[in-house]
């Protein structure tokens, strides 16, 4: 599993609802000023799972070797290979072409399709060999559709008989699209066609098209085509705050240098949203062909100005979170699918369990039919925490050392100093800041950047909508239960785990989307080869994540299937947890499953 970190929104599995009303200190002159900080979010409660997410992310992240950017691979996200070009460079010159300058993976487009088939059907057949393709289906059967496609419904046609095509379509683009051209019936079919599929959007639109785009469903992914061409940066940033899911390209924004330097303007903008960006080559013409080399040195220059893991991000690492190799992501078999069960028993009513993502991504807390289905029918709605005012307060104040331990007992004064500065407005007065117990620092290190915050998470907004039907609400884990859990995690693990928050901040981000595909694919077993497959690569930091892993998942589900023993007795209960809870042998659905009860997968 893995999700978000970094103020991402903690998905996959988590309880620790709290820190909202601020610290309450034991010495009453500080009351005040504890108020003004919330440890772990200044929003909205937090979850266990932020812990265990933690230390997945983290390890998928890795260290970025220091070097220069001639050394960093390249993820070519805006690659034609059209007719024209098919005539003069034949596939295998065109992939030597892109192994010579660094070229690891590309997202292919053509007019027509036929050129990105191609280059797909030479990658499948030696699926060891670089570059990876990334095939988008082009709504063009020629150079004239280029015009008119957006108001002819065969294209629309057209769209659907290439998806069923054995090719692994990623994505559709790149489209032209103006103004008004992006309000018309076949662009909005095309948009909800994607969104069905997770299929991404390639734009070469301007603001007024992308707001239609934007509005059909902020769920759609769209990498947006040169970033708007001529689109300001302070503008740019307003987007990516207000659209979560929109990707700048980067081809033809010549105004990122001036004089070969990096602009002020935009290396701030890179600093903010270093997980936002992808580097492309837009070959349209033959022209872009013979001057490939040209401009992917152009990019490896100002890439090399930029902080060695931001520099990394863009020339590659977006890309390739974004658009994962399939024979990684895709490995689990349908038993490890699936987000929401049926539990039955003979001579009860049915009750639902509902595998969550804690977060607010609106492509998360969209619910499907199939869920809202289940909802609806409830009479009990379970949950993780449902924490009272008065017993946030004890929740943080329990996040604070009692015993005169002090933070100094635990890191050095630069390590602190570090702390500090990361937290920046958000640190606490130094009578709270020094008794802070490590986990509670790393919740708060691990928050993403409120330029990426989302609206409240899905296991909130279900839990407010249980309210409003006035819902018997069930709270799986007692307040004492919670901070059991967090204490139970030793010291040392804390603090380690910490310093590698600390180290890798800014990087964290990057992950979110990997998590986000998973859970949308309903893939339990990806979620958890995540967690996997890191504690192989990283074994320094293997038996921490390990810990966690026990004490907030393992742990937490068995005291969840005890406090719903007597609820599923009356039937008709929605429980709603995080997704890592219903994957494996000692899972809470295991664990229904030894009390008697029939698990029939629904969605």
């Amino acid at each position: 599993m893995a999700a978000d970190v970094a103020r991402w929104a903690s998905p996959v599995a988590g309880p620790g609802a709290a820190f909202r009303a601020g610290f309450r200190s034991r010495r009453r002159g500080a009351k005040l000023a504890a108020k003004a900080f919330n440890p772990i979010t200044n929003r909205m409660p937090v979850h266990f799972s932020r812990l265990v997410v933690i230390a997945i992310l983290i390890l998928t992240i890795g260290q970025t070797p220091l070097g220069v950017a001639a050394a960093l691979p390249i993820f070519d996200a805006h690659l034609h290979y059209n007719d024209e070009a098919a005539a003069v460079y034949p596939v295998s010159q065109v992939l030597q072409r892109l192994r010579d300058n660094g070229v690891r993976t590309i997202v292919a487009t053509s007019t027509p399709n036929d050129g990105t088939r191609a280059l797909s059907a030479a990658t499948r057949a030696n699926p060891g060999n670089l570059p990876r393709v990334v095939p988008f289906l082009r709504p063009y059967r020629n150079a004239a559709d280029r015009q008119t496609w957006f108001n002819d419904p065969a294209i629309y046609t057209m769209i659907e008989k290439e998806l069923a095509r054995d090719v692994d379509w990623r994505g559709i683009g790149e489209f032209h699209l103006s103004g008004s051209e992006a309000d018309t019936a076949p662009v909005k079919r095309m948009v909800a066609l994607a969104v069905a599929r997770g299929l991404f959007l390639h734009a070469h639109c301007d603001e007024a098209a992308l707001a239609f785009l934007l509005r059909d469903d902020p769920r759609a992914r769209i990498i947006w085509a040169h970033t708007g061409f001529s689109v300001t940066p302070d503008k740019i940033a307003d987007y990516f705050a207000r659209y979560p899911n929109l990707v700048g390209e980067l081809s033809y924004r010549d105004d990122v240098v001036a004089d070969g330097k990096l602009t002020p303007a935009w290396r701030a903008l890179f600093l903010a949203y270093p997980d936002r960006f992808v580097v492309g080559s837009d070959t349209w013409t033959n022209e872009r062909w013979a001057r490939y080399d040209e401009t992917i040195a152009r990019y490896r220059g100002w890439l090399d100005q930029l902080p060695a893991p931001v520099a990394s991000m863009i020339a590659h690492g977006n890309g390739e979170r974004l658009f994962p190799a399939v024979s990684s992501a895709r490995t689990s078999t349908p038993r490890d699918r699936g987000l929401l069960f049926r539990i039955d028993k003979a001579g009860l009513p049915p009750s639902y369990v509902f595998g969550t993502l804690h977060s607010g991504d609106p492509r998360v807390t969209a619910l499907p039919a199939e869920v809202a289905r289940a909802f609806d029918a409830a009479r009990s709605f379970a949950t993780e925490s449902r924490l009272s005012e008065r017993e946030i307060g004890g929740f943080i104040e329990a996040a604070q050392f009692d015993d005169g331990h002090r933070l100094t007992d635990f890191f050095d004064a630069t390590t602190i100093d570090e702390i500090r500065a990361a937290l920046g407005s958000d640190v606490p007065p130094d009578t709270i800041f020094e008794r802070l117990k490590p986990w509670a620092l790393m919740l708060k290190l691990a928050e993403r950047p409120a330029s990426a915050t989302f609206g409240v998470t899905l296991d909130q907004q279900l839990l407010d909508d249980a309210r409003r039907r006035k819902l018997a609400i069930v709270g799986l884990e007692l307040p004492d239960e919670q901070v059991a859990a967090f204490d139970s995690i030793t010291l040392p693990a804390q603090v380690a785990l910490v310093k590698f928050v600390l180290a890798h901040r800014d990087a964290l981000s990057a992950e979110h989307e990997q998590v986000v595909a998973a859970w949308l694919d309903r893939d339990l077993g990806r979620l958890a080869e995540l967690n996997a497959a890191q504690r192989r690569k990283y074994p320094e930091v293997a038996p921490h994540l390990a810990e966690l892993t026990r004490h907030l998942i393992d742990d937490r589900s068995v005291q969840m299937a005890h406090r719903l023993f007597l609820p599923l007795r009356s039937g008709r209960v929605f429980v709603a947890v995080g997704a890592l809870h219903l994957y494996g042998e000692r899972s809470l659905l295991a664990l229904l499953r030894e009390q008697g009860y029939r698990i029939h997968r629904v969605f």
